[in-house]
């Protein structure tokens, strides 16, 4: 049977896990964004935007929230069965990132702390040796933003299936050459942010790609490009005027000049690159 969609007194779609967890759809500029409210003892039509935590995780649509909820209520009954505990006082003390403001113990040799700047996992050396070795560091330290994945790919059984399914996204995105030698596999195009970034600039080496750009009106852009882009190594510069509807839409790894169809201001360009 379908989770049926109900709303918040301010109009908010959300639906309720089969724990008990009051899961919501966020309005953002593209999507929604996942968020929860753990007091079940509420009447739902009585919440509004205030009473939800946002969980950090983008959904398409309303129509995605009841598949979304349910993904993250397995992922909180799964939590409950690893049992992580937190240690008192933070142990490590000392981290890559500064001292330990607190620990969580996944198991005897996997450790993630929180510093006031970052965090990361500790894994010990017995543990260390599980993680394959594209993925492994010889320190055993393993930063919060990507490098935690190589954790959750080494020792999957201490993570839910939700946060191993993140895992995965996070290591084809940013670490794709260890991806494919671990899986034996080669992603193709729209399956690793860095593939397609390294793809981009090697079809575009020869076009004039935007490094800086500011608005002159309502319709209109002033963009700065250099050949290649910033980090293709030439120093050829030109500054082209291109409308604002237009560059609204580029990719996210660069504008591509039209020299046919942008019209280029021909004295020297205002910016030092």
């Amino acid at each position: 049977m379908s989770i049926q969609i109900q709303r918040t007194s301010d109009g908010l779609p959300i639906v309720v896990g089969k724990s008990g967890t009051i899961y919501a759809g966020i309005p953002v500029k593209t999507g929604m964004m996942l968020a929860c409210c753990r007091d079940s003892d509420r009447d739902v039509g009585t919440l509004t935007r205030s009473d939800f935590i946002d969980l950090g995780e983008k959904i398409p649509n309303e129509a995605a929230l009841p598949g979304a909820a349910a993904e993250r209520d397995e992922h909180f009954r799964q939590l409950a069965i690893l049992a992580r505990r937190e240690l008192q006082p933070p142990a490590p003390k000392r981290t890559p990132w500064g001292p330990a403001q607190s620990a969580t113990e996944y198991d005897r040799n996997v450790v993630f702390v929180s510093t006031a700047s970052h965090g990361g996992f500790r894994v010990k050396a017995v543990a260390n040796e599980a993680i394959p070795e594209p993925y492994r560091n010889a320190n055993g330290w393993y930063e919060e933003d990507c490098e935690w994945a190589k954790v959750a790919a080494g020792l999957p059984h201490l993570f839910t299936d939700h946060e191993r399914r993140a895992a995965d996204r996070t290591l084809r995105n940013w670490f794709p050459d260890a991806y494919e030698a671990v899986n034996g596999v080669v992603l193709a195009e729209g399956e690793s942010y860095v593939k397609d970034e390294r793809l981009f600039a090697e079809r575009h080496k020869d076009d004039f790609i935007v490094v800086s750009a500011i608005r002159v009106d309502g319709t209109t852009v002033k963009c700065t490009a250099r050949k290649g882009g910033r980090d293709g190594g030439s120093q050829e510069v030109r500054e082209f005027l291109v409308p604002a509807e237009e560059y609204a839409g580029r990719s996210p790894f660069g504008f591509i000049i039209d020299l046919e169809r942008h019209e280029e201001i021909t004295e020297a360009p205002s910016m030092s690159l």
